[in-house]
């Protein structure tokens, strides 16, 4: 055991050590688990909002693609011929200008 904090817990024997050394090693274990802890927690807490704006901006982006798709859905063969697109092209067109991952068609 060092006299600084630092307890390198593979080392420790902890049949020779005192019940004072012992109640020491045990501090420093629940000190350390506790800063671990709050480490996590930080790093969790700080990669939180950019989550979160990453989910709100595919979110939209879907939305916004589902609303093409609707529209041009909308659109009547003439329309469709004039803007030079068939009905059958219409997911693939949209699936080629989306910026997420598709879903699974079905």
């Amino acid at each position: 055991m060092t006299d600084g904090g630092d307890i390198d817990f593979a080392q420790v024997d902890y049949r020779a050590l005192t019940l004072a050394q012992r109640h020491a090693v045990r501090q420093a274990a629940v000190r350390r688990a506790h800063a671990a802890r709050a480490a996590l927690l930080r790093a969790v807490l700080l990669a939180l909002p950019q989550a979160v704006a990453r989910l709100w901006r595919t979110r939209r982006a879907r939305r916004r693609w589902k609303a093409e798709i609707a529209q041009l859905r909308g659109l009547d063969e003439r329309s469709l011929k004039d803007i030079g697109l068939s009905r059958f092209e219409i997911d693939a067109v949209a699936q080629s200008r989306a910026s997420f991952p598709q879903p699974a068609s079905g």
